[in-house]
């Protein structure tokens, strides 16, 4: 394309226009040998912006100046020329396409800009808005993936990652985004943008970056794609996160007792009746240390049923370690064998059933703990506003004066003790403030209605504990589920989008991880069990003897039972 510089006079009216050329023209005769003629290059001249007039007719009423937009006009230019014609002023033209760009550019403080002269449409103004309609019509915007794949083209023939930023109107972050989601393979593209059409709604750049993440797992970006598909991405992506960094965590933890020399057991694949040295008695008090015990000929680890990856260590011959006091040591109680064929079968089938039932669970508790790291960040990003609407603004205010009008001390708690981590994270802040007077002294009218609401936000969010979503336990827990039902469903009339496992506490159902549909309500919270809520216990853990090991509650070791679908006393003497 040829750029003429020209000043206005250049194309008066009365003047010859350079008319917009053709492109590469097929002839007759070279359609029947397969040539095609030389094209010649459109020329476009250069006008200043203060000669342009926009369409008195102009249908496209909001152009969009976004800073993204103007800043890549700012770094490149307009590439594309706008197409003019002649106005009633000699000197002065009339846009007839372009006026997104002619806005961005003068945005961007420039003086002139290449245009494409049309004289035929100057009398024909039937013909100007046509432009406009088939303009839009025949343009249809890349995707986000093919725009990132146009970023990472240029990339790889040489455009650094500067000249990416400034055309493509985003920050350093945005264009690293990019060129990670054009790493995604063709088979995943595909499956993506299929997903993406059923659903009519498209992927984002930090989407597409996120499901790269994944593209050594073909069973978690089947998953990711799926879960875009039902709109849950952001929860399903956090659920991925984690499982990879326990998984590698657990890897780590293998490979280091590998080296070591030392036996690793799961959970439940560990020996019966091994005594934990943590509360072994020895002549010198409870307790060994790991090292002190590593010679030990029953030395093992074993990894803890729940929480974090961690293990704890363990001797699997009580009778031969030279570590145990005899005086003191209580030795492991162990099941007699079972007899029959339908004793053992029966067992088994029990065991099975626990593991199941211990699995739902842990899977629900890390489904719960992900989607509170998104409504978190969710939550964040609300506090960061800076204007509601006014149907936000009544709710907020609404929920806050109710609230507080009615003493619930979590709303003080969620602030004054020991959430200043929970109240930076949501402020954005790398510490909590401690100076709120000064604060709010500096706050406008609507900032003020999110501060209010943030003891309110840090106090909810402080009930929203793991074993809420369980409808198994007693109705010691169904107050506490009825406020966080509550409190969810807050954050969805302001735009949060809950996951499977809150819809579940929303709708006061039983959550199944496994579940590809929700399962009738249990009869535990379908019992008029609100009077009974306050005189039973908060907690099923009863102590009861183990049918796998024997163990009772005389020698409790305190644990967590976060994981634990119900939550036995462990002997001290053994797991």
């Amino acid at each position: 394309m040829t750029i003429t510089v020209a000043e206005p006079e250049i194309l008066a009216e009365d003047a010859t226009p350079v008319e917009t050329a053709t492109a590469a023209v097929l002839t007759r005769e070279g359609a029947e040998q397969g040539v095609v003629e030389t094209p010649q290059p459109q020329e476009a001249v250069m006008i200043p912006l203060a000669a342009l007039i926009a369409h008195p007719g102009n249908v496209r009423k909001d152009l969009d100046l976004n800073a993204a937009f103007v800043a890549s006009i700012k770094a490149e230019g307009i590439i594309d020329p706008l197409k003019i014609t002649a106005s009633a002023t000699p000197g002065v033209y009339r846009v007839l396409e372009g006026h997104r760009r002619m806005g961005g550019a003068i945005k961007a403080d420039l003086a002139a800009v290449p245009c494409f002269f049309s004289g035929d449409r100057a009398q024909d103004e039937a013909g100007q808005y046509l432009d406009q309609l088939m303009t839009s019509r025949h343009k249809k915007l890349l995707t986000p993936q093919e725009e990132a794949n146009a970023l990472f083209a240029a990339h790889e023939a040489g455009a650094t990652k500067t000249r990416l930023a400034g055309a493509y109107g985003g920050k350093a972050k945005e264009v690293n985004q990019a060129l990670r989601a054009a790493t995604l393979s063709a088979e995943t593209q595909e499956a993506a943008a299929k997903a993406a059409a059923v659903i009519e709604f498209q992927w984002s750049v930090p989407e597409l970056a996120a499901l790269a993440e994944f593209s050594d797992d073909a069973e978690a970006t089947a998953r990711l794609i799926e879960a875009f598909s039902d709109d849950q991405f952001d929860w399903q992506m956090e659920r991925e996160r984690q499982d990879r960094a326990e998984k590698a965590a657990r890897e780590e933890i293998r490979e280091q007792h590998k080296t070591a020399g030392v036996a690793l057991y799961e959970f439940d694949d560990a020996p019966a009746g091994l005594v934990r040295l943590a509360t072994m008695p020895t002549t010198a008090g409870r307790g060994i240390e790991p090292e002190v015990h590593a010679e030990c000929p029953g030395h093992l680890a074993v990894f803890e049923r729940s929480g974090a990856p961690r293990v704890f260590y363990a001797c699997r011959d009580s009778k031969i370690c030279k570590h145990i006091d005899r005086e003191t040591f209580t030795p492991p109680a162990v099941a007699p064998p079972l007899g029959s064929a339908e004793q053992i079968a029966e067992a088994a089938r029990k065991k099975a059933e626990e593991r199941a039932q211990r699995k739902r669970v842990i899977e629900g508790n890390k489904d719960w703990r992900a989607a509170r790291t998104v409504r978190t960040k969710w939550l964040a990003s609300l506090m960061a506003r800076t204007s509601l609407s006014p149907e936000h603004t009544a709710a907020i205010t609404r929920f806050t004066a109710f609230n507080l009008l009615r003493g619930w001390s979590a709303a003080q708690d969620g602030v004054l003790s020991g959430h200043g981590e929970l109240v930076a994270e949501l402020l954005g802040q790398p510490k909590a403030p401690s100076d709120w007077a000064k604060l709010t002294a500096k706050a406008s009218a609507k900032r003020l209605v999110l501060l209010t609401f943030l003891p309110l936000v840090a106090g909810f969010e402080k009930n929203m504990s793991d074993g809420l979503w369980r409808t198994d336990r007693s109705q010691g827990y169904r107050h506490e589920r009825k406020q966080a039902a509550e409190w969810l469903k807050l954050l969805v009339a302001l735009g949060y989008k809950p996951s499977p496992i809150e819809q579940a506490v929303m709708e006061d159902r039983p959550y199944d991880p496994a579940a590809s549909a929700p399962v009738m309500a249990d009869t535990l919270n379908e019992d008029d069990g609100e009077d009974r809520a306050e005189d039973e216990p908060e907690d099923d853990a009863e102590a009861q003897d183990d049918p796998e090991t024997g163990q009772s509650e005389s020698q409790d070791e305190p644990g967590s039972d976060e994981d634990d679908p119900d939550p036995d006393c462990e002997d001290a003497d053994e797991i």
